[in-house]
């Protein structure tokens, strides 16, 4: 007998995450037998201080735990964080703004101990650097990536074009109206 599985879309309403949460067989990756009610969701963002990318973050998570589910949010921490919506969400301070490569391989790391440690169901990952150290860590544990492209980026030199690609990564991948179709690769994202 197959257990439940419970999928949380969202919906754009009025310029709000409109939160729907669905029973069914959830993607691969997804854990099955969760004792749970809801997904866990957890966002990367460099930082939570006060832009539409952070405010983003903070609807997403309101409307992760509206629908039943749990969110975490990984940065290093601002403004936003006390925003987060209590009972249901929880942020977690990594320096995960940072570039180097050293530490995006040590990102990775963290963030697929706590991927596994929490039972996180999927990934989403809203910048760069975070999204190496998020895309590293979905694959150490099989877990489903999903990117945000907020706006686009520099693309002046072959290197930061492959820096830029990963957010082009994801399984799913939003782009913040449609406006930023030029910079996914042909045929669009998955």
């Amino acid at each position: 007998m197959k257990k439940k599985q419970h999928a949380l879309v969202l919906r754009m309403k009025k310029n709000r995450y409109v939160p729907v949460l669905r029973t069914k067989k959830g993607p691969p990756g997804m854990s099955r037998g969760s004792r749970r009610q809801g997904p866990l969701v957890l966002q990367v963002i460099p930082r939570l201080g006060i832009g539409g990318a952070e405010r983003a973050v903070v609807d997403i998570a309101r409307a992760v735990v509206t629908a039943g589910g749990r969110a975490l949010v990984v940065s290093e921490g601002g403004a936003l964080e006390a925003e987060l919506p209590p009972g249901g969400a929880r942020h977690v301070a990594l320096p995960v703004a940072a570039k180097s490569p050293l530490a995006v391989w040590r990102n990775g790391a963290r963030l697929a101990r706590l991927i596994r440690s929490e039972g996180v169901d999927l990934v989403h990952a809203r910048s760069r650097a975070p999204a190496w150290s998020a895309l590293l860590a979905a694959r150490r544990t099989g877990k489903p990536l999903v990117t945000t492209f907020h706006a686009a980026y520099n693309a002046g030199s072959a290197l930061k074009r492959r820096y830029n690609a990963v957010m082009a990564k994801g399984e799913r991948v939003v782009s913040e109206g449609g406006a930023l179709e030029a910079e996914l690769p042909p045929g669009g994202a998955r």
